[in-house]
């Protein structure tokens, strides 16, 4: 408790702190634009006004031809090079993501001067030398291009499910599993805040993606900003309102497998910017084992306020979600479970100039998950907590071979968690405090070598009740290179360190009576991955990358029963992941765009001496195609699902078994109506599991003898419609 009221004593006061320095720094999450101007002759120019459109974001190279601009936000753009007695040059579908570098160089060609300006423009490469992690980005189209199961529909798995080296439970819950990592070992971030909750160890919010403008997933390494997470992050970046401007509402149905109701408004001035979304959504899954009929309820809102060198971005997020349970595993009706949450997050954003920024960014995350199970197993959990965090950091671009960033987190949270097992009733809040603290520096040796290197610093403080405090620290260094012999090809490898705190809710139970308090171990649970990445683009709108991986996992949580029957939290276990990922996209060219997504791999996990045995998520081949062809007035999609079969759940020590391979196909047409009609601009028919494949997608021992006990959904077809104002 004194260790927490001294920590308290802390926050509070840095809290002050920055928000007074907010009235001249900020918070962003921006990324950096960055290259090189050359003539012809490939000499360097010096002077060359660069632009980046839609923004007033400028700057003049230096005597290397060299120019860089930072802080800016995450979004397409056209990046324009002009110098006199040249022609303007530009390089149109810039992708600029959040804490990443995206590369521009020029080229432009000498011309006499004339009255009329010729401008010559050309696609950016694919392939990004400076991105040294295997970063898969997803924007907001083509997350719609992702639809497969309706209840994954809008959803953060329903994108994963589509992406290489994930693994979507297929029980109706939806959790995914990325490299091995189970769903709570993945770091979950919205804008850059963090939304994993200290008191579950997962994330805070129900995982739907509305609003989304990009969605970046790092598979395997990821920079030293990002932490207390084993093996992945994902980050959303919600639409601004200069991105989807105006207003549009959109209704589909499909019977009760499939309900819902959405509407976004946006708008821009150059003093404001504004934008809201909001979705409604209902499904009713036949094949789950557990969870069937579900309601879902989620809105976003973001409003950003430019001024000078300054940017305030408001952020409000709040959703809901509740469902049946039912299935193999609840026989009985009545039992449910529920959730809500709410987050509220402001930046602000001061640029020192086109080379650095400084951020600041308050938050504040509300989560509760109620589970109502008395009907079938005499059981009622409750478990909330508020959450009150500050991130500080710093961007600067030293020189065109220099990057550094660091920076940190306060963190403290309230938690609380409440369970009746038919007696005794038991209670855990064990309130935390975490900081954290990280460096990293990127350093071009040359123009083909790029260096990586970060280390971070994460540290917790439990507050438990009966046993006295506990606290927990852990550093982990990250190192990664990038080689690219041309602009078409680079060669990257990772390696590093990472950490993952036991959740609050695991650490201690108080019992209402005369039983002990269960007291868990809170030692970090770790991780070291490696991967070896060949990025390749091979056409001017095709690029393929091939990424072997592996990873080791060691004091792993989860409850343990001992001998005398007492069930305690223990990070004993221990396992490892080992594999290939294929990624082949193609951009939008020719009508058609899309990609294909292939993993290869085993994952293994134990918490004995003996050796690891294959997890239920273990999946050796899983295959994901999207292909989409847009002409006239119609569009057409097609999303293809192939995969060797799960591990069978609770096979046993030495046992490895799995389901039978199977083949999922959705379908999805697109058709825009003509401008007086009073349906709406488009209409959208969608076909789920078009063959009706009703197979098992798992099987399970837990009862027994083997036995089928979750199913992929019936076939499901959906109409819909969008309009806008």
């Amino acid at each position: 408790m004194k260790l927490l009221r001294i920590h308290g004593i802390a926050f509070v006061a840095v809290v002050g702190l920055a928000l007074f320095a907010a009235m001249w720094v900020g918070a962003g999450t921006t990324g950096i634009v960055s290259g090189t101007v050359a003539g012809e002759d490939g000499k360097a120019l010096s002077g060359a006004n660069v632009a980046i459109s839609g923004t007033k974001l400028t700057t003049v190279t230096d005597a290397s031809g060299y120019f860089v601009i930072t802080n800016v936000a995450p979004g397409d753009y056209t990046v324009t090079a002009e110098m006199v007695g040249f022609a303007k040059a530009s390089v149109d579908r810039v992708q600029v993501t959040m804490d990443a570098t995206a590369q521009v160089d020029f080229q432009m060609k000498q011309e006499a001067i004339q009255e009329t300006t010729a401008v010559v423009t050309r696609p950016r490469p694919m392939i990004s030398a400076d991105q040294v992690n295997t970063l898969t980005l997803v924007s907001s189209g083509q997350e719609t291009l992702t639809r497969t199961d309706p209840t994954l529909v809008n959803t953060v798995p329903g994108v994963l499910s589509a992406l290489p080296g994930t693994n979507v439970e297929p029980n109706g819950s939806g959790l995914p599993h990325i490299r091995g990592c189970r769903s709570d070992q993945i770091g979950y971030y919205i804008e850059g805040i963090p939304i994993t909750d200290p008191n579950l160890g997962t994330f805070s919010d129900n995982l739907f993606t509305t609003g989304v403008g990009k969605f970046q997933v790092y598979t395997g390494g990821f920079g030293a900003e990002y932490g207390n997470a084993l093996g992945a992050v994902l980050n959303e970046v919600k639409k601004t309102g200069d991105s989807s401007p105006g207003m549009t509402v959109g209704s589909f149905g499909g019977g009760s497998a499939y309900k819902s109701a959405s509407t976004e408004i946006g708008g821009a001035t150059p003093g404001f910017n504004f934008y809201g979304s909001a979705i409604l959504q209902s499904n009713n899954v036949t094949g789950s084992p557990w969870l069937a009929a579900q309601s879902y309820s989620d809105a976003a809102t973001k409003i950003v306020f430019p001024w000078k060198k300054d940017t305030l971005t408001i952020l409000g997020l709040q959703g809901a979600l509740q469902g049946d349970l039912a299935g193999v595993f609840y026989p009985a009706s009545g039992d449910f479970v529920r959730q809500r949450y709410v987050i509220a997050g402001a930046d602000w954003s001061h640029s020192f100039g086109p080379e650095s920024f400084l951020t600041v960014r308050p938050y504040y995350i509300h989560a509760k998950l109620t589970q109502m199970m008395t009907n079938n197993f005499g059981m009622y959990l409750d478990n909330w907590s508020d959450q009150s965090g500050l991130m500080l950091g710093y961007t600067s671009q030293i020189n065109d071979r220099q990057l550094v960033k660091f920076g940190g987190l306060l963190l403290s949270s309230n938690n609380n968690n409440y369970t009746d097992l038919g007696g005794p009733y038991s209670e855990g809040n064990v309130n935390t405090f975490q900081t954290a603290l990280y460096a990293d520096e990127q350093f071009k040796l040359n123009g083909r070598v790029t260096l990586n290197a970060g280390a971070r610093f994460d540290s917790i403080a439990y507050d438990r009740k009966t046993a006295g405090d506990a606290s927990e620290s852990v550093v982990t260094p990250r190192f990664g290179v990038s080689y690219a012999p041309d602009s078409r090809t680079a060669w990257k490898a990772n390696w590093g360190k990472y950490s993952k705190f036991v959740p609050a809710s695991s650490v201690e139970t108080s019992y209402f009576g005369a039983a002990p308090s269960d007291i868990g171990e809170t030692s970090p649970q770790e991780s070291t991955s490696g991967e070896i990445s060949f990025e390749r683009q091979v056409s001017d709108s095709v690029s393929v990358r091939v990424t072997p991986f592996y990873s080791n996992y060691r004091h792993l949580g989860d409850f343990v029963t001992d001998g005398a029957g007492v069930t305690t939290y223990r990070t004993i276990g221990k396992g490892e992941a080992r594999g290939v990922e294929f990624y082949a996209r193609k951009k939008v060219s020719a009508n058609w765009q899309g990609w294909v997504s292939y993993t290869y791999q085993t994952i293994k996990a134990g918490d004995g001496p003996g050796p690891l045995d294959y997890t239920p998520w273990d999946q050796r081949h899983t295959l994901a195609v999207v292909a989409d062809y847009k002409k006239g007035s119609f569009g057409h999609t097609l999303r293809s699902d192939f995969g060797s079969g799960r591990q069978d759940d609770s096979a046993g020590p030495g046992i490895s078994r799995h389901a039978n391979p199977y083949a999922m196909f959705t379908y999805t047409l697109t058709a825009d109506l003509p401008k007086s009609s009073k349906i709406g601009d488009s209409l959208t028919l969608s076909v789920f599991n078009i063959f009706n494949n009703r197979q098992a997608a798992q099987y399970t021992y837990m009862f027994g003898p083997r036995t089928g006990y979750s199913y992929f959904g019936e076939r499901c077809v959906s109409v819909g419609f969008n309009k806008g104002f």
